[in-house]
This record gives structure tokens, C-alpha cells and sequence, in this order.
């Protein structure tokens, strides 16, 4: 068999660096390799400096060069594993309320599709509810995560790695409508459970090391951003996933590291588990809701006195044209409504401030009093 032959190697160039660790000095010639913002490349690769990406694609060129002869015992031995595999294949059925959910394989197919039907049917009449190979089609790197139904049966949340970073994302699908959200779940482990009611889900979510820390929940139709974290594992070296029980009635978050390990218990059903420690926004219904930029011009108007002058921060040259207040998660958590639109929310706020500030902070208990009547006076007209 040809030997590797080591002419004309692509060399690194030396820079040494030392560094003490434990009281013991370390020298480095080769440490410019591992770019400083590795946490960043594992989430986006084309961020990698040039220096480094060019000398890792030299050395990969030159290597796949010189091992090029190996390429037809590579087939071979491709095809004789590949040979010893069922590529036509079907899993067991498992019954999921009063559905039946199992897997296949096609030939030439790099992925399953998962197919599903009801209990009062049989096999035959299976529809495929996920396809990953149809999935993977918009991307260069595909790797499936899990798919989870929810509850009742009519929603789908699936997780996937389009990088190779192992930092998934979720997406959610209206399996009836054969639709897609518009959340977008990311840098998660990729497992996902189900609130009893559906209206949202668990997931865990990665640091920037690759370490499992946090549990949150995502309610469906609102931003990550306004996801509620319910544990953070502050100890690196702790780690977290989650599990239900076959009741689903109650969650299970196990926190372990490579010698010992936690588990805590979340009752799904009571509904206020979340609450704690949270933050609320409570303003006008997300119709009426207006821009930052938007808002800070009303005020202007409403009071002729201020001699403001608005200026935009380069640093959030786009935020202030486009952030909103949105009080989804007061509606949804606290079944909290709106009352007001933002010209009636507006008028009250400036004048409780023109009165705050002309009257040298005094009298303020007897004015907000008579605000609080005057909205309570509204209310009331309204149930009229």
C-alpha cells in the first residue's frame, strides 16, 4: 500500500505565547490557531479569522490529497456497511393519546419520515405529519434534533443544528394547516416539553460555552425574548435536561455533573409556578401599542413646555423605529386586559408628570386619587 508522502506539508507559523497555570509556565507556539471568539464561530463559522480558516483548508486540501488513494477502499467499505443495513425500515407504533406514531426509512433517503394515525384506524391509513429530509433541503448542514406533538395532538414542535455547532433551534408547525409559526426558539439543546394546555413549552437553553444552564419557558406567538426562566444553574459545571412523567403531569429537571446528581419536580397544573420573579409589561392592547420614537414625539406634543430634542443613538439606530411595548405575557399569564388605547394612557401619564413637576412635588397622594377615581369612573361606564 502507497505511503503518505510528507513533501510540501502546509506549515503553521510559530508565535509563542506562555501562560501559568497552577503555578506551572506553559509555552505555546501554535495557540493562534484557536481564534479567541471560538464561542462566536461555533454559531456562526464564517466568522473565523482568515489566518486560521485558510491554514485549516490548506492542511485539509493537502491531507485529502495524499490520502486520496484510499478513496475506492473507502467506497468499498461504505458500501458493505451500507449493505448490512435495512435502508427500506419501520419502526414499532407507540400510542400517544389516540394516536400511533412511527418512523420509516426509504431507500436513498438520508433521513426518516415520521408518520402518524389514529387509534381507530390502522397502519394503512398513516399520513406523514414530518418529513426531515424535506426539511433539510434549505440548508448545507442538517441535523435533526427530536420532534415533540403536543398534547392535543394538533401542534409540532422540532428541533435541528444547521451548523454543526450543536446549538439547536425549535420550530413549531400547526400539523392540521400544515403551517409554521413565526417563533423561532434558538440555542437550545433541542428537547422540548409540552404544557398540559398547549399554550407553550420547556426547553433548555445553552450557554456560550455549550453547557445546558437554564430551563425556560416559551409561550407560542411571543419572542424568545420575552421567554420566562424558571432555573438557572449558575455552577459550570452542572448541567441540566429535562423529562416528564407518563401522566405529564408533572416536569422533571435533573441537574448532575459527572459525580452526583438533583432532580426536581415541576407540577404542571398549577398554574402560577411561573410567576415568581418575573417582569410584566402593562400598557395599551398590542394593536394600538406605538414605536419608542413614535411615543417620545406625542409626549413632545402633548406638552408645549419641553424643550426636548430628539436624538437617536448610533448604537440603536433601528430600535427606537421599530421596539414596541407588548403585554402578551400579562394577558396570557395573569389573564390581565387592557382597558385603555395609548392616546387615553398617554393623556393621563403626562398630566400626572405636569402636575409632579409644576407643583414642586406636592399634593401628589390627592392628584393620583382623583386620576384612580376618574379611571374607575370609566370603567364603570363601560359595563353600562
Amino acid at each position: 500500500m502507497p505511503t503518505i508522502s510528507k513533501a510540501n506539508p502546509p506549515k503553521a507559523r510559530k508565535k509563542l505565547v506562555k501562560t501559568k497555570v497552577h503555578d506551572t509556565e506553559l509555552s505555546d507556539q501554535f495557540s493562534w490557531i484557536r481564534d479567541d471568539n471560538w464561542q462566536e464561530v461555533l454559531h456562526s463559522p464564517n466568522v473565523l479569522k482568515k489566518n486560521i480558516r485558510k491554514y485549516i483548508d490548506d492542511e485539509n486540501k493537502w491531507t485529502n490529497k495524499k490520502l486520496s488513494f484510499l478513496k475506492p477502499l473507502e467506497k468499498k467499505i461504505f458500501s458493505e456497511i451500507k449493505g448490512k443495513i435495512k435502508e427500506e425500515d419501520s419502526s414499532i407504533p407507540q400510542k400517544d393519546g389516540n394516536w400511533f406514531y412511527y418512523s420509516e426509512t426509504k431507500k436513498n433517503q438520508e433521513y426518516s419520515i415520521l408518520r402518524r394515525y389514529k387509534s381507530t384506524t390502522s397502519r394503512k391509513n398513516s399520513l406523514i405529519y414530518h418529513d426531515w429530509n424535506k426539511e433539510s433541503i434549505p440548508y448545507k448542514y442538517f441535523k435533526p434534533g427530536g420532534a415533540y406533538n403536543s398534547n392535543n395532538h394538533n401542534l409540532l414542535a422540532w428541533s435541528y443544528d444547521d451548523k454543526g455547532s450543536e446549538f439547536y433551534k425549535i420550530k413549531i408547525k400547526n400539523l392540521n394547516q400544515k403551517k409554521h409559526f413565526n417563533d423561532k426558539i434558538s440555542e437550545t439543546d433541542g428537547s422540548v416539553i409540552w404544557e398540559t394546555d398547549d399554550t407553550g413549552f420547556y426547553y433548555i437553553k445553552m450557554d456560550k460555552n455549550h453547557r445546558p444552564s437554564c430551563l425556560c419557558f416559551h409561550f407560542l406567538g411571543t419572542h424568545q425574548d420575552q421567554d420566562i426562566e424558571i432555573y438557572n444553574e449558575k455552577d459550570s459545571g452542572y448541567f441540566l435536561n429535562i423529562s416528564e412523567t407518563l401522566s405529564k403531569k408533572y416536569l422533571i429537571l435533573t441537574i448532575h455533573n459527572h459525580e452526583t446528581s438533583e432532580i426536581r419536580i415541576i407540577n404542571q397544573q398549577k398554574k402560577d409556578k411561573k410567576l415568581n420573579g418575573n417582569v410584566f409589561n402593562f400598557g395599551p392592547n398590542n394593536k394600538s401599542s406605538i414605536t419608542v420614537i413614535d411615543l417620545i414625539k406625542k409626549i413632545k406634543k402633548r406638552w408645549d413646555l419641553l424643550n426636548w430634542k430628539i436624538f437617536v443613538s448610533k448604537k440603536a439606530v433601528y430600535e427606537s423605529k421599530l421596539l414596541k411595548l407588548n403585554s402578551n405575557k400579562a394577558y396570557k399569564l395573569l389573564n390581565w386586559k387592557c382597558q385603555l388605547n395609548s392616546e387615553q394612557t398617554l393623556s393621563m401619564v403626562v398630566d400626572w408628570y405636569k402636575f409632579y413637576f409644576f407643583n414642586k412635588k406636592t399634593n401628589m397622594y390627592n392628584f393620583s386619587v382623583r386620576q384612580i377615581e376618574q379611571y374607575q369612573k370609566f370603567i364603570r361606564s363601560l359595563k353600562k
